[in-house]
């Protein structure tokens, strides 16, 4: 299998017709590109290995280069001392790039490329100068050391060249493609099954939601429901004419407003017209003996007499409407508002009995429930029609047939069921 791959590879064998299902494929291209894949990463891991023990091997020309003597003893102090400040300077870089590869054995090799290429670059330009100097006073030594380096140098050259393979490259993006792809059919299928379930729940929501409104209508149409439906007409109509009648109050006490407000501080009265300027309904209901009328009476006369200052045109009207609100006149509103209050209160009692033999409310609530999870349901459709439109297997799937039929040199056909 391994040499008839290789031969594919190089494009000495003719295309073989193949056929497989789509479900298949990803299995099929792992079985077809699995021996050259295992024998290329057999060769990067030797490779790294190699890189590994020729970094480690640093240690003995460097350890030779520490003990060296120079053989020229007349050469200056000063000299000397600079070269000692390189020699440390040097092995002390080197030793640091040693050390940096202690624990990446079990590092995947495209990482521990990635970091020898850094670091070996970063040796490279913080020694440069120190062995520059150092092969001056230890020739053997630093062309010992220059060598190993080189011998590093080449295996990672070597390790890049592997790694960057074309055809290796090309085989690996078809197995992530096809991966891919597998990913993407079941994620395909698996939106597909939750949109199917999901319809199947927005039927069974708009049968519920029908079932609920053909069993409102039927209650709208029975007697007590339409008892019901005449009481809260009544109600309303009751209700109207109590809001036209506060009105009618509130409206009589907003034309004396400022007049009164004036009075309030003179009078001994002040809390009972304290109570009709904030709410004129209430204080006349409550007002059963009508004090308000007495201070009417006195407001008037201070009108009158222009003890309580006003523009004429104000001072008329409010004279005038003063003048209407005696106590019959009051007693007649108080009765109106008495009346109304009752017979709304007592109606609203006959429809709450009602209503609690009807189960309206009930069956409203229902359909609210049913709507807002119908409308929910309808929402994730749409979300899952948009997410499975922007799946294109089949334009994914075109293009990855054309890679595998030109890298394995066969002529694929993909069903799909």
């Amino acid at each position: 299998m391994l040499n008839f791959l290789k031969k594919i590879l190089k494009g000495e064998e003719k295309p073989i017709e193949e056929e497989v299902k789509i479900e298949d494929l990803s299995a099929w291209v792992e079985e077809k590109t699995k021996p050259i894949c295992q024998e290329n990463d057999e060769i990067v891991e030797s490779l790294k290995r190699e890189a590994i023990e020729l970094i480690a091997r640093l240690e003995e020309p460097l350890q030779d280069l520490l003990n060296a003597e120079l053989k020229n003893d007349k050469i200056p102090l000063k000299e000397i001392q600079i070269m000692e400040g390189h020699r440390n300077a040097y092995i002390q870089k080197v030793k640091q790039f040693i050390n940096g590869f202690n624990e990446m054995r079990g590092t995947n090799p495209e990482e521990f490329l990635r970091v020898l290429d850094e670091k070996f670059s970063y040796m490279a330009k913080q020694t440069y100068k120190s062995f520059f100097v150092l092969q001056e006073f230890f020739g053997n030594e630093t062309k010992l050391m220059a060598k190993k380096i080189k011998e590093v140098e080449e295996a990672k050259k070597k390790l890049k060249e592997q790694l960057e393979d074309p055809k290796i490259k090309k085989i690996k993006e078809i197995r992530k493609k096809t991966r891919e792809l597998y990913e993407k059919r079941e994620k395909k299928n698996r939106l597909e099954e939750i949109k199917k379930q999901k319809e199947h729940e927005k039927k069974e929501l708009t049968e519920k939601r029908k079932e609920l409104e053909k069993e409102l209508e039927s209650l709208r149409k029975g007697k007590e429901y339409k008892e019901l439906e005449r009481l809260r007409m009544e109600s309303k109509k009751t209700e109207d004419e109590l809001k036209a009648v506060e009105r009618k109050i509130h409206a009589d006490f907003a034309v004396i407003e400022h007049a009164l407000k004036k009075y309030q501080r003179m009078a001994l009265e002040q809390e009972i017209i304290d109570d009709y300027l904030k709410n004129p309904k209430k204080a006349l209901i409550t007002d059963t003996e009508f004090k308000i009328v007495s201070c009417l009476k006195k407001l008037a006369e201070l009108v009158k007499d222009g003890k309580i200052e006003m523009k004429d045109r104000r001072k008329d009207k409010t004279l005038e409407t003063i003048g209407k609100m005696t106590r019959d006149y009051l007693n007649g509103i108080a009765l109106e508002l008495s009346r109304l209050q009752y017979e709304l209160s007592e109606k609203n009692k006959l429809i709450k009995n009602i209503k609690s033999q009807i189960p309206e409310d009930d069956i409203l609530y229902r359909i609210e429930n049913t709507n807002s999870r119908l409308k929910s349901t309808e929402k994730e459709i749409s979300s899952l029609t948009r997410e499975l439109n922007q799946i294109n297997i089949e334009s994914g799937l075109e293009k990855l047939k054309q890679k595998i039929n030109e890298t394995l040199r066969v002529e694929l056909t993909i069903s799909i069921s």
